[in-house]
């Protein structure tokens, strides 16, 4: 492996250790939409989509990690991925903060509809339903291919295919519970990819 592939590789471990730390602030968040999720009235799928990403999540990092202390071992054959791998993974990142932004106050990591509940369809939400879905898609895209890896693999496939599934969990849920959500899904009709789902 060159050595700057291994900076590469450690620029997306910090990145992601960063994304966590802001994003979740460090997990105090998602543990408290996750007790919310377990709520009688959200979706019981919910909170069990949530905990397998987060298990996902974790376990994507340490095998990072493992690979940046070269006790797991990638084939270098493949260490050219890390170029656009870094740009996908760090893009995915910047992504999902931006449209966090956009969300403002409306944004939970659980399925639920706040007090004074707005459909928020302007940027990305003017694009896909689920911006930060399709991001955070991007995120474990990238870190795929800067740690080409199948346990790495397996886990980032996992968790997008999790991130799927809750899109159609919320769009269903919002649907029944946010007055207007069904006018919105067919001016944006794409939950994910652009022309495509």
């Amino acid at each position: 492996m060159s050595s700057f592939t291994d900076l590469l590789r450690w620029l997306v471990l910090f990145a992601w250790l960063g994304w966590f730390v802001y994003y979740w602030s460090a997990g105090k968040r998602a543990l408290a939409d996750l007790k919310k999720a377990a709520q009688p009235d959200h979706p019981p799928l919910d909170k069990w989509l949530m905990i397998i990403i987060g298990v996902m999540f974790a376990i994507i990092m340490v095998s990072a990690l493992l690979i940046n202390l070269n006790i797991l071992r990638v084939n270098p054959a493949l260490d050219w991925l890390s170029w656009p791998g870094v740009f996908l993974a760090i893009g995915g990142m910047l992504g999902t903060l931006y449209c966090r932004s956009v969300l403002g106050q409306f944004w939970t990591a659980d399925t639920t509809v706040q007090t004074d509940h707005q459909i928020v369809d302007w940027g990305p939400y003017g694009i896909v339903r689920h911006p930060i879905y399709t991001a955070v898609s991007v995120q474990l895209i990238g870190t795929m291919l800067v740690y080409p890896d199948l346990l790495v693999f397996g886990m980032a496939w996992t968790a997008v295919m999790c991130y799927a599934l809750k899109a159609n969990l919320e769009d269903d849920y919002l649907t029944q519970h946010l007055p207007g959500y069904g006018d919105y899904r067919q001016r944006v009709k794409y939950r994910l990819i652009p022309k495509v789902w």
